[in-house]
């Protein structure tokens, strides 16, 4: 008895609330989807980031070898042939 009273409201509800029912439910999926292409498009700011950082840590590492190698060659007599 009382599934068939709640199946009535709930029809009830739906007959007379139906295109405001859908709008919100329409409404809350595209905050969502908006949210979640935010938490995407700042995870992949942050990924650029560290691309970037890594790869300057590399061309400053990569610099300061260069700069070693050439002090020692520089270090070092000449060797004659």
């Amino acid at each position: 008895m009382w599934t068939a009273l709640w199946t009535l409201v709930v029809f009830v509800l739906l007959l007379f609330h139906g295109d405001a029912i859908l709008a919100f439910a329409a409404d809350q999926l595209r905050a969502h989807r908006a949210h979640r292409l935010d938490l995407q498009r700042e995870q992949t700011r942050q990924t650029m980031i560290g691309h970037d950082r890594d790869a300057l840590v590399w061309r400053q590492l990569d610099g300061v070898g260069d700069t070693q190698d050439q002090a020692l060659r520089s270090a070092e007599p000449p060797t004659s042939r």
